[in-house]
């Protein structure tokens, strides 16, 4: 960035338009970004704030407990866990702790 400012005072003057000027500092900003601003993808299926980490744990276990009901024909655990689940969704504290002695 030294060596920008310095080239930039050098090649530019007060008579050089203001747009040009700016389109260079926003094109020297642009490839400062990508060239050192790490990016990461992160999925967007829990992005929504109201999910908290005991919902995700919730739901990684509902979708590991149809797995293995769709295996063993046992659906009293996946029913659980979605009468859980269903439960965090609305806010219903009587009906979670029925669903969680289930699913235990």
């Amino acid at each position: 960035m030294a060596s920008f400012s310095h080239r930039f005072l050098i090649d530019y003057s007060i008579n050089t338009p203001v747009n040009q000027l700016l389109l260079i500092f926003k094109s020297k900003c642009s490839e400062i970004l990508e060239k050192l601003v790490a990016s990461k993808w992160s999925s967007e299926r829990y992005s929504q704030p109201w999910i908290t980490s005991k919902g995700k744990r919730i739901t990684r276990k509902q979708k590991t407990a149809h797995g293995k009901s769709m295996f063993t024909r046992d659906w009293k655990r996946y029913r659980a866990l979605t009468a859980l689940v269903d439960c965090r969704a609305f806010g219903l504290q009587r009906l979670q702790w029925t669903a969680a002695s289930l699913a235990q």
